[in-house]
């Protein structure tokens, strides 16, 4: 149940994944590749991902009663036995109702767990460069919840004709443990793809915006 509540407050702390989940790629340099080696569409990539920000959101799924009880915690903890402790001990109060301090996010019942919807996530994107083989470094700001994190990423890439996919399975986050997995595609302004770590997962979506 504890996993949950990691799973939400780190998630895209260490993780690119855009969300999600991607950004568990390992950190770093590496041996750039010459620019003169590039394809059209990797060079196109380059282009298109100068200064910009991928602003969007992120869903979180397969939580139970349990995890949402426990993401209340601190509601009940700040304001002890008052109305937020009321409402979790109150039996008609649904399982699924979203702590106040995560504000537009929403939540329904799908097939015996609970999806959250919602929360906003935001990165900044100085640059991306290709490294050895499939390898790319993202120079990214991320921004979600309460985490503001510089730092290269390094993922790998993989193309579905002109359309680029970032492509990770069972990465490792130091604190986190294993199993986080993500699919995110970048095309016509706009990002789109699915995280996962062990039992929960969720979507990632948004629009690619330039900086000024």
């Amino acid at each position: 149940m504890g996993t949950a509540i990691k799973v939400l407050g780190a998630f895209f702390a260490t993780l690119f994944v855009f969300g999600i989940g991607w950004l568990t790629a390992a950190t770093g340099t590496g041996r750039e590749a010459p620019v003169d080696s590039l394809e059209e569409r990797e060079l196109a990539f380059v282009e298109r991902m100068q200064n910009v920000a991928l602003r969007g959101h992120f869903t979180l799924e397969g939580l139970s009663p349990d995890d949402m009880e426990r993401l209340r915690e601190p509601s009940r903890e700040s304001e002890g036995e008052g109305e937020a402790a009321s409402a979790i001990e109150d039996p008609q109060s649904p399982p699924e109702e979203v702590p106040a301090e995560y504000g537009d996010v929403t939540s329904e019942e799908v097939d015996g767990s609970i999806r959250m919807d919602g929360f906003d996530d935001l990165y900044e994107i100085s640059s991306v460069t290709k490294l050895d083989g499939n390898r790319w470094r993202f120079n990214v700001r991320m921004k979600y919840m309460n985490v503001d994190v510089t730092l290269p990423v390094v993922v790998p890439i993989e193309w579905a004709g002109d359309t680029p996919m970032v492509s990770i399975t069972d990465f490792e986050i130091p604190g986190l443990g294993n199993e986080f997995g993500a699919r995110v595609v970048f095309y016509d302004g706009r990002y789109a793809g699915t995280w996962d770590h062990g039992e929960y997962g969720g979507l990632m979506y948004g629009t690619i915006e330039k900086l000024e």
